[in-house]
């Protein structure tokens, strides 16, 4: 997670298949990425993040780009300890009202990639999160959050990135069989 000048060229020496993720290539200006972000800079500095691997994913011919759906609050950066790299919340209580709000700027921001993504020829895809401890915060962890998502967009528009470990959480977090989520996005893996 830190910048390097000429990542493009690194990847151009590898005849690689390659797929691009979230926050790649790493930006100059530390980031959190958050496509839900109800703070506008941080929304429009996602987006455009988001937009800028997009046009990465064209110049080194990678094919897929997945990126992370978002957060209801704005982390503050990651954990300063080096056992993971979990982001650090302010603890917030997030109303229904803060949720929906975020979910449909979410939406938005996915609507506004998918346009440009399609322009581009890249697919897309979103990944699943899952989290015990942080799980007030993140969006797309539940059955019901991808019911909504497959009724907004095309399914040919969008693939999902199934984390496994994110679905172990999300089930546990919010008592749901994994089965029940595995079967609802089976398909668009």
């Amino acid at each position: 997670h830190s910048y390097e000048p000429d990542q493009e060229k690194s990847i151009k020496n590898f005849p690689f298949r390659y797929l691009v993720h979230n926050y790649f290539p790493i930006p100059k200006e530390s980031l959190v990425v958050n496509i839900a972000s109800l703070d506008d800079g941080i929304y429009t500095r996602s987006k455009i993040h988001i937009k800028n691997s997009i046009d990465f994913c064209k110049r080194i011919g990678a094919e897929l780009y997945t990126f992370h759906p978002g957060f209801v609050n704005d982390p503050r950066g990651a954990n300063l300890g080096e056992e993971n790299y979990d982001f650090r919340f302010e603890h917030k209580t997030i109303t229904l009202e803060i949720y929906q709000r975020a979910f449909q700027r979410m939406l938005s921001a996915i609507r506004e990639i998918m346009d440009y993504a399609k322009k581009n020829r890249i697919k897309i895809a979103i990944e699943t999160e899952g989290s015990i401890s942080k799980k007030d915060y993140l969006l797309m962890q539940k059955p019901e959050e991808y019911k909504i998502l497959f009724q907004s967009f095309n399914p040919e528009e969008i693939g999902i990135s199934l984390n496994v470990g994110h679905l172990i959480l999300a089930s546990k977090a919010h008592h749901f069989e994994m089965d029940e989520l595995v079967d609802l996005v089976a398909d668009k893996i």
